[in-house]
């Protein structure tokens, strides 16, 4: 648990780096995902799964992983620079995409150092744990051909030629670059090229130039085959041998291929060809020269026209030169097949998300979070008690009852405190000061005449004050959970042990949005999260106020019974809220106090709600917390809490929490 919290607490620290630029990061549900401003292309929130706090190190991975990719494009990419390539072509735009995410992680690796690792192992998880098993079978399966491998391994290539180890390990295991040498060697510039770039703008240029790469593959290949027809129809002609001849060269070509030709040919219509040079051409192969079939006529008698009129403008009715000019510009069937698997290359982020999710989703089918799974704890920090409307009388109301009881207990603990402070010496001893009343000893051989001085020592001590502020808690309740938090942080000021005093209650203070997300991962999850409100938590006193008079109001307001939050208590999420701050102070004891009047009573596992609390209170004494339930006119705390008082009113304080006082503070 204390190791997932750090992982919480990093990502805060993120989320408060990321709030200057306008950019909110939140801990919500099951589900990892980023949204975009329609308009800017710039990203305006980035979620990721609340982590449960039996996360697994998979989970982990994969949501810093997640987020340190998107602080990258956050903190490297332009933009605009995006938005220009989609704006030329789509197949621009994925390409682009693909060159930036290898620019960004290098930036974001030298920026952050502690970034590598998380985006190693997010690597490691995308592409050897979850595309190796893929890729085998694929392999197994004789689905070995350039195109299709270099569609399913695209990413991993541009990646691993960038010099990212762990996709350059996963290709070279078994050499799967054996599969695509026409690609390598199109893309030999790439290694260079990317160490460059400095800019968005430079990976946009270098996507441009990887297109056009691609665009080539195979045309040498063509070139060559069209010289050697050219040689063998004898310098060419416009007569009917000739393209009768190409005809049948073209047959024999097409037997000689596998099935997926002919289905490329069926698709050639929606490939961007013309349709004008699709009729010439079909006109051509059947008749050869200017003559047009009738079945050519039939389908569209006016596109072969047109082919043939450009045909003779172009190239004097020369049917070899028309086939040049094809070869010189168009892009090859083999490279259209490569092209078309960067078309649905499949964004790294995209897939970072659904794994993350997958993830998600099923260790918690599995049970392996238990029952106790949030939603979120982004509503759980502190705000500020709000007195207004609080009357000077109920100030000195407070004051009068508890100053006189305030004093009194702060002198007997100072009293303890010197008292275990004090210095002692300890006779007897061969070495030390000397000590003349064991002189005596020397007549007997007796060298033990020095003593020792030993000092007491006192461990420094925080602690923190937690009110249970739910609507059983009204009338004379309160306002003995009051004052007596009141009377304990003026009696911990006085003798200078740091004391923080927080109220915890719920509240709907989620936007309509945030629950309706969290009834979308219920549906996801097939389950109800285990509090489906908000923890509210208001500070009456910081660890770095003093009990002045404005803290005063604070409390007396609330002893007044005048808040208007008085709602339910989760004491399950509140009591942790407190153990987490209260582990971040850095007293060697920290005392953790908790004043409720009864069971824990809020929206959602209820029943749950009991057992872990249970289970809260023993993780904080786990991590070195002392905790003490303090009942407020209730005997419920002996349920929850091992050490445990119960206060009938705020004048039994004293008595009844002295004892535990001088024991915790001075054992």
């Amino acid at each position: 648990m204390r190791n997932v919290e750090v992982i919480r607490q990093s990502i805060s620290k993120v989320t408060q780096m990321l709030a200057g630029m306008k950019i909110e990061v939140t801990q919500r549900g099951d589900q990892a995902a980023v949204k975009y401003d329609g308009r800017t292309g710039k990203a305006v929130r980035v979620n990721i799964p609340f982590l449960p706090d039996a996360a697994s190190d998979e989970l982990i991975a994969a949501v810093q992983g997640f987020l340190d990719h998107e602080v990258a494009h956050i903190l490297f990419s332009d933009a605009k620079a995006a938005a220009e390539a989609y704006a030329e072509s789509k197949r621009l735009g994925i390409t682009h995409n693909i060159v930036e995410d290898c620019f960004i992680e290098v930036n974001m690796e030298k920026r952050f150092k502690g970034s590598a690792m998380n985006l190693s192992n997010v690597r490691r998880l995308v592409f050897v744990t979850r595309s190796g098993p893929q890729i085998e079978e694929m392999i197994a399966r004789g689905m070995t051909d350039e195109p299709t491998m270099f569609k399913a391994l695209s990413v991993t290539v541009f990646r691993a030629l960038a010099g990212q180890p762990e996709c350059k390990e996963f290709l070279d295991d078994g050499d799967k670059w054996r599969f695509m040498p026409n690609i390598l060697k199109a893309l030999s510039f790439y290694e260079f090229d990317i160490q460059k770039c400095k800019t968005s703008w430079d990976t946009l240029d270098l996507a441009r130039k990887v297109l056009t790469a691609l665009e080539k593959i195979g045309q040498d290949e063509e070139e060559t085959q069209d010289e050697e027809k050219e040689e063998n129809s004898g310098g060419g002609g416009s007569d009917g041998d000739c393209d009768s001849d190409t005809k049948s060269k073209s047959k024999s070509k097409s037997k000689d291929d596998t099935g997926a030709e002919e289905e490329s040919d069926d698709s050639e219509e929606g490939d961007g060809k013309p349709d004008d040079e699709e009729g010439d051409e079909e006109g051509k192969s059947e008749s050869g020269g200017d003559e047009g079939d009738e079945e050519g006529e039939s389908e569209n008698a006016g596109d072969d026209e047109e082919a043939d009129d450009e045909e003779e403008a172009s190239s004097g009715g020369d049917d070899d030169s028309d086939g040049d000019d094809t070869s010189s510009s168009e892009t090859t069937e083999e490279a259209e097949l490569i092209l078309s698997g960067m078309d649905e290359a499949k964004d790294f982020a995209e897939s970072v998300a659904q794994e993350v999710t997958n993830v998600y989703q099923n260790e918690a089918a599995e049970g392996k979070y238990g029952e106790w799974i949030i939603f979120s704890r982004e509503y759980d920090e502190p705000t500020e008690y709000d007195s207004t409307g609080v009357a000077d009388y109920d100030v000195i109301k407070m004051n009068d009852r508890m100053n006189a009881m305030v004093g009194p207990m702060a002198k007997q603990l100072e009293r303890l405190i010197l008292a275990r402070k004090r210095s002692t010496f300890e006779p007897g001893k061969r070495s030390g000061r000397l000590h003349t009343a064991n002189l005596h000893r020397l007549t007997s051989g007796d060298d033990r005449v020095f003593r020792r001085k030993f000092d007491t020592a006192i461990k420094d001590t925080a602690v923190e004050i937690l009110i249970d502020m739910s609507g059983s808690m009204g009338g004379d309740k309160m306002e003995t959970a009051a004052y007596s938090g009141f009377a304990l942080a003026s009696m911990l000021q006085r003798v200078n042990i740091p004391v923080e005093v927080m109220s915890f209650t719920t509240d709907t203070g989620g936007s309509r949005a945030y629950f309706d997300e969290m009834n979308e991962a219920s549906k996801r999850l097939g389950r109800s999260f285990s509090h489906t409100g908000v923890c509210t938590h208001l500070l009456l006193k910081g660890f770095n106020e003093r009990v002045d008079n404005k803290v005063a109001k604070r409390f007396a307001h609330l002893g007044a019974n005048k808040s208007r939050l008085m709602s339910q208590n989760c004491d399950p999420e509140s009591v942790y809220a407190a153990g987490i701050r209260l582990a971040k102070r850095p007293e060697q004891r920290r005392v953790l106090m908790v004043l409720s009047d009864g069971h824990p009573a809020f929206s959602g596992d209820y029943a749950g709600g009991f057992k872990r609390l249970k289970s809260v209170v023993k993780d904080c004494e786990g991590a070195g917390l002392d905790v003490i339930g303090i009942g407020i006119q209730d005997r419920s705390v002996e349920e929850f809490y091992p050490k445990h008082v119960v206060l009938h009113s705020a004048s039994e304080l004293p008595k009844a929490i002295m004892g535990e006082m001088q024991a915790l503070l001075l054992r």
